[in-house]
């Protein structure tokens, strides 16, 4: 988006577009004034300016940037989801293949059991982080 500023302010014409363009796409990412000041060599009190007179840019481009980072936490969210139920699904196909009186069934049942306790937490408490590995010993094999 290309930046509005006031050409009559001196502080304007003192920097190029490209510099304010990349103070507006630093700042949307939500870098602190300071860290940008030190990264794009201009001062703070320019910065302050800047963002003074750039304040709806800016609070659009962090929203958009905030829908971004959800989006990519959903996908990465449902993808955790299917990987649990593709795992339950091989695991409770195996369970119905073994007859009842052997020993690793009871390993099985479990494992289902753990499986079906993190889909639902999964389903009912997403987080921002992505979930991590399935603590879960794998069944005994005679």
């Amino acid at each position: 988006m290309p930046l509005k500023l006031n050409r009559n302010n001196p502080l304007n014409r003192m920097h190029s577009n490209d510099t304010k363009t990349q103070f507006i796409t630093l700042r949307a990412k939500g870098w602190s004034l300071a860290r940008i000041a030190a990264q794009i060599n201009v001062s703070p009190r320019t910065l302050v300016d800047w963002n003074q007179q750039s304040y709806a840019e800016l609070r659009t481009m962090r929203a958009l940037e905030v829908e971004a980072l959800q989006e990519k936490v959903l996908a990465s969210h449902e993808s955790e989801l299917t990987r649990l139920g593709q795992q339950l699904q091989r695991i409770e196909e195996e369970v119905a293949e073994r007859k009842l009186k052997f020993v690793d069934t009871e390993d099985l049942f479990r494992l289902s059991s753990l499986l079906r306790a993190e889909i639902r937490k999964v389903r009912l408490d997403p987080e921002l982080n992505s979930p991590g590995p399935l603590d879960i010993a794998p069944p005994r094999i005679p």
